[in-house]
């Protein structure tokens, strides 16, 4: 009879060599799927699994993380690698798998369904592929993912929802609405088509909401103005359709804003107000009506408004200048009416305002000149009068100014050449008089100038032909007079020149034959 210590030697002798029996195939397993998934790659530009080969235990393999005691995989993560081809269904057979960040590549197809068989997964991260077709249903089974860019069932864990960047396409799914600890939702960029579904609402701690540049069509369901801790809406380039509702004014954390490039018609609501701690606002390329709520100045905290491409009337609020931190204004190509507010000036930190393609009049306020962090100055195509105001060289951080398509008058002033950071200058279509100031040749950035349709007089002076840069010049329709100098062929970069119908005599320089990027010459008097 064998003793009962024999007896335990032998049990435990038999439970080590079956354990080792079954962890053997385990690793073979284990090293056949990432083979397969190498076997799916069809083009490795940066040689990023060139040591994914036999004579290397796959744990010391490029991006694998193994855990020590089983040498099971847990981690595969290849950023930014370049890899090209498909995501091979084989890594559903890595039991141990808890990250998988396939980041930056460009890994196309679909995903392959078996990753549901992942059941350790915690990360999931295939940002900015080109990844196509619908989101497995088997992903949901995967009830410790915490960080993810795919569709969920009963995913009560996860957090962030990190699918943006790729070309997934079917509805949104309504079952997100069951995923109660979701901080991030991030669909941006993708194909996703139809409505956006009201259960989103039942996400009550989630602080981002960005589904932007998909296919998205109807209404905002009101459900979604319950997140009060929402801090980043993102519903842009889409097709979405209806007003912006009242409701909106209740989302009083939101930072981030845009709404633009949908079918949103209607007025601006008035509650939009409420929100303080707005910093970004874009609501352009869409079909608002109304006017500029009065009190906007209530957004103390805005740095970016963007209401562009609409059909706004109305003049710009003088509140405005309560928004001390305004650094952009865009209200292009709408039925604004009025003056620039004379205090404008109080925005120091303006960068770029763009009032362009409107209705507005009047003199440019002396106090705009204090705004000396402007790099894009835009005004054409409204009504705007008077002179040009010396002041104009304050702004010496400009790079874009345009004037053009207005009722200015008198002389082009000298002090525009203090904008030594001006790359483009457009000022056709006015009454401007008077000679070219030869401070113009102080541009030394200068791509683009256009003084076309005003009643410019004089010669063209020979310092304007040191702008090494200048791509663009347009001088046509003016009172020019004098010979073309030879020493035009010292602008090398230009591919645009226009002097036609001016009072300009002599030859044409043969100089303009060194002029090899020209691909426009209009030298023409009119008939």
């Amino acid at each position: 009879m064998v003793s009962p210590s024999v007896s335990l030697i032998i049990v435990l002798f038999c439970s080590l060599f079956v354990s080792c029996l079954q962890a053997k195939p385990s690793l073979e397993v284990e090293s056949e799927a990432l083979k397969a998934f190498k076997n799916a790659i069809t083009d490795d530009p940066l040689g990023a699994l060139a040591n994914w080969t036999d004579t290397n235990h796959h744990c010391n393999w490029t991006g694998i993380a193994c855990d020590p005691s089983s040498n099971l995989a847990v981690s595969i993560s290849l950023v930014d690698k370049q890899l090209e081809g498909q995501i091979s269904p084989f890594l559903g057979n890595l039991s141990a798998l808890q990250v998988l960040d396939l980041t930056l590549n460009f890994f196309s197809g679909s995903i392959p369904a078996q990753l549901g068989q992942c059941s350790q997964l915690s990360q999931l991260v295939l940002v900015s592929n080109y990844l196509s077709g619908q989101i497995p249903a088997e992903i949901g089974d995967l009830q410790k993912l915490q960080l993810v860019d795919l569709k969920i069932g009963n995913l009560s864990n996860l957090q962030n929802l990190l699918l943006f960047e790729n070309s997934i396409g079917g509805k949104i799914p309504p079952e997100l609405g069951r995923c109660q600890k979701l901080l991030s939702l991030e669909l941006y960029s993708n194909q996703f088509t139809g409505s956006i579904p009201s259960e989103l609402g039942n996400l009550v701690h989630l602080e981002k909401l960005r589904v932007y540049d998909n296919r998205l069509n109807s209404t905002i369901p009101l459900s979604l103005f319950q997140l009060k801790s929402l801090t980043r809406l993102g519903l842009s380039e889409n097709e979405l359709t209806g007003t912006v509702p009242h409701e909106i004014g209740s989302l009083r954390s939101l930072q981030v804003l845009t709404l633009h490039s949908n079918k949103f018609s209607g007025e601006i609501p008035s509650s939009i107000t409420n929100l303080t701690n707005l910093t970004y606002l874009s609501m352009s390329f869409n079909t608002l009506t109304g006017e500029l709520p009065s009190n906007i100045g209530l957004l103390y905290n805005l740095k970016n408004l963007t209401m562009n491409n609409n059909l706004l009337e109305g003049s710009i609020p003088v509140s405005i200048t309560n928004c001390t931190h305004l650094e952009v204004i865009g209200l292009a190509f709408n039925r604004i009416t009025g003056k620039i507010p004379n205090s404008l000036g109080q925005l120091r930190n303006l960068t770029f305002l763009s009032l362009g393609a409107n209705r507005m009049s009047g003199e440019l306020p002396d106090d705009l000149f204090n705004c000396s962090n402007l790099q894009t100055l835009s005004l054409s195509e409204n009504n705007f009068s008077g002179l040009l105001k010396p002041g104009i060289g304050n702004l010496y951080n400009l790079k874009i100014l345009g004037t053009g398509m207005n009722s200015f008058v008198g002389p082009i002033p000298p002090e525009i050449g203090n904008l030594s950071r001006l790359m483009s200058l457009s000022l056709p279509e006015n009454s401007f008089t008077g000679l070219l100031p030869p401070e113009l040749s102080k541009l030394s950035l200068l791509q683009g100038l256009s003084l076309r349709d005003n009643g410019l007089e004089g010669m063209i002076p020979e310092k304007l032909f040191e702008l090494k840069y200048l791509t663009v010049l347009y001088l046509q329709r003016n009172k020019l007079t004098g010979p073309i100098s030879n020493s035009i062929s010292k602008l090398e970069s230009l591919s645009y020149l226009n002097l036609q119908g001016n009072k300009l005599n002599g030859s044409i320089p043969r100089s303009l034959e060194r002029l090899d990027r020209l691909m426009s010459l209009d030298l023409s008097q009119p008939i």
